[in-house]
């Protein structure tokens, strides 16, 4: 079945800087970008519309064999509006990839119910309306960028869309790459192509799953900035797992903070700073004590905390043993 081009994608048809209604939207201040005045900014964010992905009371166990039951997510529920970006935050290993691979349809719930634009996972999954970009890019090989971005429209056997590749490649500012294989490119431009291919069939939602943990800081700072540009044209339904805070902050309408395993949803915060959202946000007051209101979410919730904060008062053989009791919570 051929997927209809999401609402999201449809309104991006005017250029970034054109408002909704026509004509040149307003700078935005300062605090929000490094766009100057008088310099046309991204349209405004608009308002969740319509569904978009819900979790209601969602608990998922695995069978861990000898060690038993093991479970993953513990009555998790959160939404995501239509044309929202949200990003699932949490401790390593907590569950959160395992919530992104239900909105896939690649897991079911053990209980509860994941709903996609309203629907099972599956039909949308079925009608190629979800996108999705993990941590390794996975391009094939041999394929160079033009080939690997299309490589969707082969799988789902449909007809290659070599205008949409070739403005996905633009989008991406890999033009001038286009004929280049994955090993001819540095590690950020391959995950700018995994995610120019996770929109070329014109997805109504996009999935990422730790997009840019492999990379180096000045590179994945990079990218955030690039990923909110792409966004923005887009207006795509976004969920994002990470485990960086600032990354969250930077991108995200509201981040869903999740606790240790079994996860749980602690705390969703509202992230109020206008868009675009450029590198001077990152020196700004406001987005530090946000970032620190996260962290102290995090570090409350991570493995060993109740064991750690105890060691306090116990002294540092207490906080040897919590400390490796938290290590092998990890690992395992």
């Amino acid at each position: 079945m051929t997927a209809a081009p999401s609402t999201a994608a449809t309104s991006a048809a005017a250029p970034a800087g054109t408002a909704a209604a026509g004509g040149t939207a307003p700078a935005v201040s300062a605090t929000a970008g490094t766009f100057t005045a008088g310099k046309p900014a991204v349209p405004a964010p608009r308002s969740p519309t319509g569904p978009g992905i819900g979790f209601a009371a969602v608990s998922k166990t695995f069978d861990a064999g000898r060690r038993g039951a093991l479970r993953a997510l513990d009555q998790v529920s959160f939404e995501v509006g239509g044309g929202e970006f949200v990003s699932l935050l949490g401790p390593s290993g907590c569950g959160k990839s395992t919530a992104l691979r239900m909105v896939a349809g690649l897991e079911a719930p053990t209980g509860g119910e994941v709903r996609v634009l309203g629907r099972p996972p599956a039909e949308v999954v079925s009608e190629h309306r979800l996108g999705i970009a993990f941590q390794d890019h996975a391009l094939l090989p041999w394929l160079d960028v033009r080939g690997n971005i299309a490589l969707p429209f082969r799988a789902v056997g449909r007809r290659v869309d070599r205008d949409l590749v070739d403005e996905l490649i633009e989008l991406v500012g890999l033009t001038a790459s286009a004929g280049l294989r994955p090993r001819e490119l540095s590690g950020g431009m391959r995950q700018r192509v995994s995610i120019a291919r996770s929109l070329v069939l014109r997805p109504d939602v996009l999935l990422l799953d730790e997009p840019f943990g492999a990379l180096d800081a000045v590179t994945r700072r990079r990218l955030n900035l690039e990923l909110q540009r792409i966004w923005a044209q887009r207006r795509i339904t976004t969920l994002m797992v990470t485990h960086a805070v600032d990354e969250a902050v930077l991108l995200s309408d509201r981040v869903v903070v999740m606790s240790a395993r079994p996860a749980r949803v602690v705390d969703v915060v509202t992230v109020p700073f206008d868009r675009p959202r450029g590198l001077e946000l990152l020196t700004d007051p406001a987005f530090h004590e946000l970032e620190d209101r996260l962290t102290r979410a995090l570090l409350t919730t991570a493995p060993g905390a109740a064991a750690t904060e105890a060691a306090e008062a116990d002294g540092p053989a207490a906080t040897r043993a919590g400390a490796t009791d938290a290590d092998l919570e990890e690992s395992s």
